[in-house]
């Protein structure tokens, strides 16, 4: 299983980009992230903040 959890704590300007198997690429932004974990069954994103959001580019297989 693909199973990578980030700590993006207090940066408020913190982007996180990963290749997540047959997607092409998975964007991950938004501020003051507390909290994203990605299995190869779910993404999990814990955040207070409202701009928070995920981009998928391609195909996520579950």
């Amino acid at each position: 299983t693909v199973q990578q959890q980030i700590n993006l704590k207090e940066d408020k300007s913190a982007l996180g980009t990963m290749a997540y198997q047959n997607a092409d690429n998975v964007n991950i932004t938004g501020g003051a992230l507390k909290n994203v974990a990605i299995s190869d069954s779910k993404i999990t994103i814990k955040a207070g903040e409202s701009g928070t959001s995920i981009k998928l580019h391609g195909t996520l297989n579950v």
